[in-house]
């Protein structure tokens, strides 16, 4: 999987944890995430990186094979 494979994936991957969009890997494996919670609880949040007592007004995820915005294939 690239690390960095431009700098819009960059971007996306440090906004882990953080309302909007972020881009997770693991396991060879990429996720398009989406947070959308209340403001105050996003320093938490962003502190924590997993399952916590957090209210969450909406949260998405997707698996992805490639970069949205240069089009690198990621992960195998």
């Amino acid at each position: 999987m690239p690390a960095s494979c431009c700098d819009e994936f960059v971007r996306l991957h440090s906004n882990i944890g953080r309302r909007g969009f972020s881009i997770r890997t693991a396991d060879s494996k990429a996720t398009l995430h989406f947070n959308a919670i209340p403001p105050m609880d996003e320093q938490r949040l962003a502190e924590v990186l997993k399952p916590a007592k957090i209210v969450a007004q909406l949260v998405g995820r997707e698996s992805i094979r490639f970069c949205p915005f240069c089009g690198a294939a990621l992960g195998t």
